[in-house]
């Protein structure tokens, strides 16, 4: 099976070890911002038993899809 060239580009992202340390450093960045247990609990979903940046990441989407 052909595969995608947007496939192998976001292949070759997700395998840049270029990043890793930019990465690490951006975790570590909100591990410091998200210090407390009851906000790390709420990103990650558990009182709604489902994880919150799905519905986070369309906001941003709407907004964009309908400004004019």
């Amino acid at each position: 099976m052909k595969r995608l060239s947007l496939l192998k580009a976001v292949n070759r992202l997700e395998n840049a070890a270029g990043l890793d340390p930019l990465a690490n450093g951006l975790h570590s960045a909100v591990t410091v911002i998200v210090q407390p247990r009851w906000l790390r609990d709420v990103l990650a979903g558990f009182p709604i038993a489902h994880p919150l940046h799905p519905f986070a990441a369309q906001v941003p989407t709407g907004q964009a899809m309908g400004a004019e």
